[in-house]
C-alpha cells in the first residue's frame, strides 16, 4: 500500500497560471488513505479512465465482490489554494462574462467564469442539502495516454457531508471533444478512489423552473440581511408555542411586526442560514408553508 504523504509543495499548474494565490499540492494517496472503506472505493489500481465512465459507478463489496483492492497508486496530484478560496483570481479578458460574488457558506469571496457558473453559485446557496461550496477550488494534474493534464474544477462542495466536485457546462455540445472528454473522465476515477463525487451540471439543470430561479435569486440577495439574538429568540418562541409548522406571513411578522418587508429579509436570512425552510421551487406568496428548524 502507498503510504500518505502529508509533505506539501507549492506548485503552479498549466491550467492555473496567471493567478496570485498560493497553491498547496497533496498527492492524491493521501486523500485516498484517510477515505472510508477503502475496499469498496478501489478496482483495479491499474484501471484506466475511460470517456464512457463519468458517472459514479456505486461499487459496493456486497454487490461486487472480489474486485476491490488495497493496493493504491498514485495516480495525481491535488491542488488547492491555501487559505481555501478560488484558484482562478483573474476577472476580465475573457471571451464570456465573469466576476466576483461574495458567498455566506463560504465566508469568502467567489471568482465565478460564465452565466451557469454564476447561477450554480446562486442555486447552491439557497439549497439546504449544501454545507459549503467554493467556486474553483479544486484543481488536479494527472497523465493520461502518456500526456499530462492540468484540470481546475467549477466547484468544490460539501453536501450532506460528502465532497462534491463540479463541472458546469451550458449544453451537453461542450462535451463533444473526445480528449476533454477523457479528461473528465480521469477526474471521475479519481474522485471515486477518494470517495468523492464527480457531477457534470448543464445549465437547465441547475433551476427546476422560473419560479424556482426567482425565488433563488430573491433569498441570495438577503443572504447577509442582519439576524439579530432577538430575531432567534423571537422565532424559537413562536415555535415553542405554536409549533414548528407556519406560513411566510406568520413567521415575517414574528420577526419584524412593525415592516412585514425586514421581516421578510430577515426570514429569507435565516432560510440561507437552515433556520428555517420552505419550498423554493414554488412561488412564494404570503400563505407559503415554513417550517422553523
Amino acid at each position: 500500500m502507498t503510504k500518505a504523504c502529508t509533505s506539501t509543495q507549492e506548485d503552479v499548474d498549466d491550467d492555473l497560471q496567471g493567478t496570485r494565490t498560493v497553491k498547496v499540492a497533496t498527492p492524491l494517496s493521501a486523500s485516498i488513505a484517510r477515505a472510508k472503506e477503502i475496499g469498496a472505493m478501489l478496482l483495479d489500481p491499474a484501471y484506466e479512465a475511460s470517456s464512457i465512465r463519468l458517472r459514479d459507478l456505486g461499487i459496493t463489496p456486497d454487490r461486487h465482490p472480489g474486485i476491490a483492492s488495497d493496493d493504491l497508486c498514485s495516480m495525481g496530484t491535488v491542488i488547492t489554494e491555501e487559505s481555501g478560496g478560488s484558484l482562478r483570481t483573474f476577472s476580465g479578458g475573457l471571451p464570456h462574462v465573469c466576476g466576483w460574488w461574495p458567498g455566506w457558506k463560504s465566508r469568502r469571496i467567489q471568482h465565478w467564469e460564465g452565466m451557469p457558473a454564476f447561477d450554480h453559485l446562486i442555486a447552491a446557496e439557497c439549497d439546504q442539502t449544501v454545507d459549503w461550496i467554493q467556486s474553483e477550488g479544486i484543481g488536479f494534474r494527472f497523465s493520461l495516454d502518456r500526456k499530462r493534464f492540468g484540470y481546475t474544477a467549477d466547484a468544490d462542495m460539501r453536501i450532506d457531508g460528502r465532497r462534491h466536485v463540479v463541472e458546469i457546462k451550458r449544453t451537453e455540445r461542450d462535451l463533444r471533444k473526445p480528449e476533454y472528454l477523457l479528461k473528465l473522465a480521469a477526474v471521475a476515477e479519481i474522485c471515486r478512489r477518494c470517495g468523492w463525487i464527480f457531477r457534470i451540471v448543464l445549465a437547465d439543470e441547475i433551476f427546476v423552473g422560473r419560479h424556482h430561479r426567482e425565488n433563488a435569486e430573491r433569498f441570495a440577495m438577503r443572504r447577509f440581511a442582519h439576524v439579530s439574538r432577538q430575531h432567534v429568540a423571537r422565532l424559537e418562541a413562536f415555535a415553542t408555542k405554536h409549533g414548528p409548522e407556519a406560513t411566510y406571513w406568520d413567521v415575517s411578522k414574528v420577526l419584524s411586526p412593525r415592516c412585514i418587508e425586514a421581516g421578510e429579509a430577515v426570514l429569507q436570512a435565516l432560510f440561507i442560514q437552515r433556520r428555517v425552510s420552505m419550498d423554493l421551487t414554488r412561488r412564494v406568496h404570503p400563505n407559503s408553508p415554513v417550517r422553523i428548524l
